[in-house]
């Protein structure tokens, strides 16, 4: 199956810096890809980290690679 690309934006990891996420110095990510308003990014956080309250205009999905996650009072 053929996908595709037109209108994405995909980075190399190399290439991207990494910039503060949410606020505070807790959070950092790399913004790896844009496409029709949707965005894959890599975010690494410290251990008690709280992102701000905020809305998405379209589905987030998250994969943990390590440690835990509470996210809409689910663990």
């Amino acid at each position: 199956m053929d996908h595709s690309l037109t209108g994405w934006d995909i980075g190399r990891f190399d290439d991207i810096d990494w910039v503060l996420w949410d606020s505070g110095d807790k959070a950092r990510a790399k913004v790896l890809a844009i496409a029709d308003g949707y965005h894959v990014a890599l975010i690494e956080a410290d251990a008690g980290y709280h992102g701000g309250a905020h809305e998405h205009a379209f589905a987030e999905f998250l994969y943990v690679i390590d440690g835990a996650l509470r996210t809409q009072a689910r663990r």
